[in-house]
């Protein structure tokens, strides 16, 4: 019975051996057979540069976008531009000659900026690019009519604070210093900016002369420093009505014609003054003056409107407070854009 029982044991402990056996044999044999789903197409390699992102075409797209951006933001400023700027502008969208430009004194000088008015630099600088920018604005006047010759010029402009009183103060001085008996009429009531100028406070003026209770020769004044005369206008709470329209104002004109070569009347401005439109008709030629990308085209073309409908001869425009360093960069085609060129042909 022993026996019987340890055979059976062996042969189950046999059975089981043979049957891992044939298993394990069947495992090896279908490992061999496996065949794997990726195959090797290069050995991979250490990376010097990075993939992403291409700095080359990065930088060619930024700087195509640049190029965009920077031609578009100058079309749209050239859209918004609503002033003038150059000579260009003022005969292409007035319809007016171009008699020249008065640069911003600062914008003239390399070092530090003069401490000196405008009036006062153009006598102590002659050669100055300031001081030739007038007499090159006076050539332009005095021969602005080509039949008839040109005495008396009425300065005006569209609005207030277009430097039209330092202008006609800078004019008149620089007609005197070149020979020319000159006179400044003051005939802006409100502002009296001549006396400022002149650094007075006269107790008789212009109003005195047309109301007939002053002469001329008892309210002119003399600049020693050039030698020009100045009307101006003394403190008045009364004012004659249509003063410049009178025939007293005719006479004035006939007596200081008589007396000197070239008459300068500084107005005010015409939009929001009438006077302008009666003394201009009275005047060989109005010369308008147009701050320097500032005064909106509008406001211009709407003063020039004006003058021509009361028959003023309008000689032309000067462009005042022009930015010389700015203008050499922005205004192509404008003489001014040529200054640096020839900026060191002056002596200040």
């Amino acid at each position: 019975m022993r026996l019987n029982e340890l055979e059976r044991n062996a042969q189950a402990t046999r059975s089981l051996y043979e049957s891992f056996l044939n298993r394990f044999k069947e495992t090896s044999a279908q490992q061999g057979m496996e065949e794997s789903d990726a195959r090797v197409v290069s050995q991979a390699k250490i990376p010097n540069n990075p993939s992403y992102p291409n700095k080359k075409i990065s930088l060619l797209l930024g700087l195509a976008l640049g190029l965009f951006a920077g031609a578009a933001a100058a079309v749209l400023a050239e859209a918004l531009e609503s002033g003038v700027a150059t000579s260009e502008d003022v005969e292409r969208l007035l319809g007016v000659p171009h008699l020249g430009a008065v640069p911003l004194l600062s914008s003239t000088q390399d070092g530090p900026a003069t401490k000196q008015s405008p009036g006062d630099f153009l006598v102590s600088q002659p050669l100055s690019a300031f001081a030739e920018s007038f007499r090159s604005l006076r050539t332009s006047l005095l021969h602005s009519k080509i039949d008839a010759k040109v005495r008396v010029i009425a300065v005006t402009s569209a609005l207030p604070a277009e430097g039209k009183s330092t202008t006609t103060f800078c004019l008149g001085r620089s007609m005197a210093l070149s020979g020319a008996s000159t006179v400044v009429v003051d005939c802006d009531l409100r502002r009296r900016s001549v006396n400022r100028l002149l650094g007075i406070e006269p107790t008789r003026g212009l109003v005195e002369v047309l109301s007939g209770t002053a002469t001329l020769a008892q309210t002119l004044v003399r600049d020693e420093a050039s030698g020009a005369y100045f009307l101006p206008l003394a403190k008045s709470a009364f004012t004659p009505k249509d003063l410049f329209g009178s025939q007293a104002m005719d006479r004035l004109l006939t007596e200081l014609k008589s007396h000197f070569d070239v008459v300068l009347l500084d107005c005010a401005p015409v939009l929001p003054v009438a006077e302008p439109r009666v003394i201009a008709p009275k005047a060989d030629v109005a010369l308008f003056l147009v701050q320097w990308r500032k005064t909106p085209r509008k406001a211009v073309a709407a003063a020039l409107q004006m003058l021509k409908s009361v028959r003023a001869d309008v000689a032309g425009v000067a462009l005042t407070q022009v930015n010389m360093k700015a203008q050499s960069k922005y205004g192509y085609g404008d003489a001014g854009y040529y200054y640096r060129s020839y900026r060191k042909y002056y002596a200040a």
